[in-house]
């Protein structure tokens, strides 16, 4: 799922091993052992908890709502309820967002006029067989 930049980390100060642990766990494809491992990452009081995604995010958030908790990847953590805006998500959730209905809506307010091309630009369209 996630591999932090050796380079990145080093960059900031952090070495594994010598100033930093990172905690992998797996749930090989088992969504229902989501809340077990977050919960296990909790007795071991990690500083940060980084998921790969909604489901992920919703047993880490059940789980604790001091640590902070990263998510990677996501689908709509403001449609999931797992924060109230991507602007202010407030709670201890953070992360990326592949979609968001706010940012669905943003999207499409761009698109009143046709996007064309500036003069001179090779430019094509196709249409569905």
């Amino acid at each position: 799922m996630w591999r932090p930049s050796g380079q990145g980390l080093r960059d900031l100060g952090y070495v594994e091993g010598q100033n930093l642990v990172i905690e992998h766990r797996y749930a090989e494809g088992k969504f229902e052992r989501f809340p077990d491992l977050a919960a296990e990452l909790v007795r071991l009081q990690v500083d940060v908890i980084v998921t790969g995604g909604e489901n992920a995010a919703r047993a880490a958030q059940q789980a604790t709502r001091t640590i902070p908790i990263v998510m990677m990847a996501g689908g709509d953590p403001v449609g999931a309820r797992l924060v109230a805006s991507l602007a202010r998500p407030g709670g201890n959730i953070t992360g990326l967002s592949f979609m968001s209905s706010e940012l669905g809506a943003k999207g499409w307010s761009c698109c009143r006029k046709p996007c064309q091309p500036p003069p001179g630009w090779p430019s094509f369209s196709t249409q569905p067989a």
